[in-house]
């Protein structure tokens, strides 16, 4: 295995203190950001750890871009106990941390068995740096010993939408509750989370009682220990049937549903299947792709959209990251797109960018929708549609709004697709009026 590659899943997997040790809400030294300090005349990079607590251990993620632009995303979850934790990225390969104080882990990277790279790493008192220094045998048989040193990144102003803790429920998806007044459920699109939504809530929680809802593997729940268990639990019927549970064991039915492009589709699919639990409806830019199947127009756009997910699997099957596919998305069009936007959203789909691969495997685009769907629905329906959105979303929004029985249509003319971003105070004013009435 590679040395770099090799430093790097060591390097990710470093973690701390179990979560019981710690008193309640009180992080640990080594939680946080943590950003490399470049030596001046080193060679262009970056490489930037986050460190979060998860079921009695850590989870550890990875970003880092090095000298040849080239960026690498890894995520992985250990416990300081010294048992060995499988590394989801390759089979064979294991991590061994101990905790020798509360400033200081030993941590081991082994493959097959054999220890491939140990280390320590030692956190100042004042918090404020990292220093992580570690060994390993190079070709020659000769020790080569390595020392890397971490500054602290500030932790994130609150944003407009006030970031309250998440908290994981039964059901094993993660939500936050916010607010007054009658039930008001949200659900994010692919590769967002609970925090999407976030600068809509200081808004929408004045009325409602706002349930934000992360979907099974999104951010920050639990990433399944086989990469067959993710790809198979990743099913628009099964993050309905997630949601649906989470309404049902809320005892607060009928519940206001919203969901946004594929949580529109989900969003969708509880209404149909389950309306009792549906007062009204909120769709913002649904994935409903097949309403457009038997129209000329609408089945260009499908086979666009298709040849697009299509690219993408291939280039994932082809070795591509994860990560690397979220920036061409937004880089395609204009090149530096992704950097340009704010550190949150960026951190929003870094954080989710692993279910890209289960996303385009399972893809909404094949979901089958018909406008008969659409007319069971008897609860009333406000459609949201971005102004400046694409042509698939505008052609989904004309094929859905003549098959429902109660609907508003509302256009917000400078958002795109990604209206919780573009818009958040204009939606969410919106939706607002739109309940109260």
């Amino acid at each position: 295995m590679p040395v770099v590659i090799a430093w790097l899943i060591a390097f990710a997997l470093i973690s701390g203190a179990r979560a019981e040790d710690a008193p309640a809400r009180v992080p640990e030294p080594w939680l946080g950001i943590w950003k490399l300090r470049v030596p001046a005349g080193a060679p262009a990079g970056s490489e930037v750890v986050r460190f979060e607590p998860l079921d009695g251990g850590y989870r550890s993620i990875h970003d880092s871009v090095g000298p040849d632009g080239k960026a690498s995303h890894f995520e992985y979850f250990a416990r300081p106990d010294g048992q060995d934790y499988p590394i989801r990225a390759g089979s064979s390969m294991a991590v061994r941390v101990i905790k020798v104080d509360d400033h200081t882990m030993d941590w081991w990277t082994l493959k097959g068995g054999a220890v491939v790279l140990s280390g320590r790493s030692v956190h100042s008192r004042d918090g404020k740096t990292k220093t992580m220094t570690f060994s390993r045998t190079n070709e020659k048989g000769e020790k080569v010993e390595v020392a890397k040193v971490y500054d602290r990144v500030p932790a994130e102003a609150p944003s407009a939408g006030r970031d309250v803790p998440a908290t994981a429920r039964d059901d094993g998806i993660a939500s936050v509750t916010e607010g007054t007044g009658p039930p008001l459920i949200v659900i994010h699109g692919a590769l967002g989370d609970l925090r999407s939504f976030s600068g809509a809530i200081p808004i929408l929680s004045e009325r409602s009682t706002v349930t934000r809802v992360s979907l099974r593997l999104h951010w920050p729940n639990p990433w399944p220990v086989t990469e067959k268990e993710a790809y198979d639990g990743y099913l628009i019927e099964k993050h309905a049937a997630d949601v649906a549970r989470a309404i049902d064991r809320s005892g607060r039915v009928p519940v206001d549903l919203l969901g946004h492009s594929y949580g529109g589709a989900i969003a969708f699919v509880v209404a149909r299947t389950r309306p009792d639990l549906v007062r009204r409806l909120i769709l913002v830019e649904p994935s409903l792709q097949r309403l457009l199947e038997g129209d000329p127009e609408g089945e260009r756009l499908l086979a666009g959209a298709r040849a697009a997910r299509d690219s993408r699997l291939a280039k994932l099957r082809g070795g591509a990251t994860p990560l690397e596919l979220v920036r061409g998305m937004y880089d395609e069009a204009r090149p530096g797109t992704f950097d340009s936007f704010p550190e949150r959203r960026r951190r929003i789909l870094t954080d989710n960018a692993r279910t890209m691969g289960p996303g385009l495997v399972h893809n909404w685009i094949d979901f089958p929708v018909t406008c008969e769907d659409a007319r069971t629905l008897r609860m009333p329906v406000l459609v949201v549609e971005g102004g400046r959105t694409t042509a698939l979303a505008h052609a989904i929004a004309r094929a859905l709004l003549p098959c429902l029985a109660d609907a508003r249509h509302v256009v917000l003319p400078d958002a795109t697709h990604t209206i919780q971003f573009d818009a958040p105070e204009a939606m969410a004013r919106v939706v607002a009026d739109y309940l109260a009435r």
